[in-house]
């Protein structure tokens, strides 16, 4: 099954049809009906800069519109069931056959060619997550997989997820992290939460952002599904696996490189831009703007729509029970990194106080809307 938190997903022969003018992630080979073997599918993250010229963005090839139908006939289909489950656990198949030290109780689910199990852990008893990744499969997927680990093994912070151990099984490289039992932040935004619960979360993601940028780490991939709560409703970054260091030559994203998630993706990402710490502050902007308003700012049913609004679109208007806060998402959503916040940190000291952070006045444009809307 391809992963759930896939926007767009695409068949590698649709794909060689627009010119590898889109910017791929993740890949899986999946079964569809009574077909002689499985189709691949790979996950669409955007517009690829180098191959598209300006004003190419409203012209789209049909391909995209299709794998959208398909990708959701897909997920329609549902999780295999009790005994097709059970079964991956049976035998050789079992992907954490061979890892020493762990007991494996249930599949917590899989992206891309990466797999996720709850695990016991035999010398403590604690319950872990182990993240899996074939070894021989694909270099890249296993480098980056290894780096994944380097970088938050560094970090130690309530608000960042612990990572405990790397090691290798007879076919896969595992990571071992802790179990956030809560859910994730996706969970508690299907409606808009109040302002004083949605700076709570934001002050917590400031701090873990704080954590790691500090260490030199960009997450890039920030959204509701990688900010995930333990038991005791602390909030936690988690899922760093297309972070970067800027200081690692080995990690460094190449020019016109994108990564991410078009939903949250900053301008600077989206453009396949070099990105600093300011880029995860715009991601948790939208993430902000979602908290208060229940919905994204930025929609569309298309990939590379969606990045043409986070380059070009006006900064998105909050409803009059949080316009409060709408001077200090201007300020996280501004398009020009240089007009953000500098660092997580000087955002965590404005949401110390929360009077001062719903008292920022908003961007001019924006209060030329607000004027515009309640006079008409």
């Amino acid at each position: 099954m391809l992963g759930a938190a896939w926007s767009i997903a695409m068949g590698t022969e649709a794909l060689r049809l627009t010119a590898n003018e889109f910017s791929t992630g993740r890949a899986a080979s999946v079964s569809l009906g009574d077909a002689a073997s499985p189709r691949t599918f790979v996950e669409i993250l955007g517009f690829d800069p180098r191959f598209v010229e300006a004003g190419e963005f409203a012209s789209v090839s049909g391909a995209i519109s299709a794998a959208v139908a398909e990708n959701t006939e897909i997920g329609a289909r549902g999780a295999p069931d009790a005994d097709s489950t059970a079964a991956i656990f049976s035998g050789a198949a079992s992907p954490a056959r061979g890892i020493e030290g762990y007991r494996v109780l249930r599949s917590l689910g899989e992206g891309g060619m990466s797999k996720v199990y709850l695990a016991q852990h035999e010398a403590t008893g604690e319950e872990r997550v182990l993240k899996m990744v074939p070894i021989d499969d694909d270099e890249d997927l296993l480098q980056r997989f290894l780096q994944e680990y380097a970088l938050i093994a560094q970090v130690r912070h309530p608000n960042v997820a612990r990572i405990y151990e790397q090691g290798f099984g007879e076919h896969y490289a595992y990571i071992s992290m802790e179990y956030l039992s809560g859910g994730d932040l996706r969970g508690r935004i299907g409606a808009p939460l109040p302002v004083p619960e949605a700076i709570r979360y934001l002050t917590q993601v400031a701090l873990g952002l704080t954590a790691i940028h500090n260490r030199g780490i960009i997450h890039r991939d920030l959204k509701p599904e990688n900010l995930m709560f333990r038991d005791d409703g602390l909030l936690v970054l988690a899922d760093f696996g297309i972070a970067k260091q800027l200081s690692t030559e080995l990690t460094r994203t190449q020019h016109g490189e994108v990564y991410g998630t078009p939903f949250y993706m900053s301008p600077e990402q989206a453009r396949g831009l070099t990105v600093d710490g300011r880029s995860d502050l715009y991601s948790l902007g939208i993430i902000l703007f979602e908290m208060l308003t229940g919905a994204k700012p930025y929609t569309a049913t298309r990939a590379e729509a969606v990045v043409y609004q986070h380059i070009h679109a006006p900064l998105p208007l909050l409803p009059e029970g949080s316009a409060s806060m709408q001077g200090l998402l201007d300020r996280m959503l501004a398009k020009e990194p240089e007009e953000r916040y500098e660092s997580a940190l000087e955002l965590m000291r404005v949401l110390r106080n929360p009077s001062d952070a719903m008292q920022i006045a908003p961007a001019r444009g924006v209060r030329g809307r607000r004027q515009a809307m309640r006079s008409e």
